[in-house]
């Protein structure tokens, strides 16, 4: 049986939920320890997995796994993500693959944007907010 796109986002969103529930980094996850959704967990949609022989959807997610690292790591830190608009680009390329990234490598990857882009001024000026009514305040 040959898997497709749907397959593979499929198995994603899966991995997800798992990681989700169970805390499993879908990273570091033995492929071997995937196991087969129950028909009473979750989105009735993963039912479509059962049709997939278990080693065929370990192998399958596996490759994910290993992509989705090399994405991670080596890819989208050196990508510009805001020409995801132009045809062509690896923006375009990495968008349209989006629901093949675990989310734990989107989180990680706007983790580190927001981190590289934080201002380190120790100088900046304190905002206090005072939340007493004005009535408060005139008496």
């Amino acid at each position: 049986r040959r898997l497709s796109a749907t397959d593979d986002c499929l198995i994603v969103r899966w991995v997800n939920q798992v990681h989700e529930t169970d805390g499993y980094d879908p990273l570091s996850m033995p492929a071997a320890s995937l196991a087969l959704p129950t028909i009473d967990q979750g989105d009735p949609c993963f039912e479509r997995l059962l049709e997939i022989p278990i080693l065929l959807l370990r192998f399958r997610f596996a490759i994910l796994q290993t992509f989705n690292a090399l994405l991670g790591k080596r890819i989208l830190p050196y990508v510009d993500l805001s020409l995801h608009a132009q045809g062509g680009s690896l923006a375009s390329r990495i968008s349209s693959l989006r629901d093949r990234i675990f989310f734990d490598v989107k989180a990680s990857f706007i983790a580190s944007a927001l981190s590289h882009t934080r201002s380190l001024h120790t100088d900046l000026p304190l905002v206090v907010l005072d939340r007493r009514s004005p009535r408060s305040v005139l008496l």
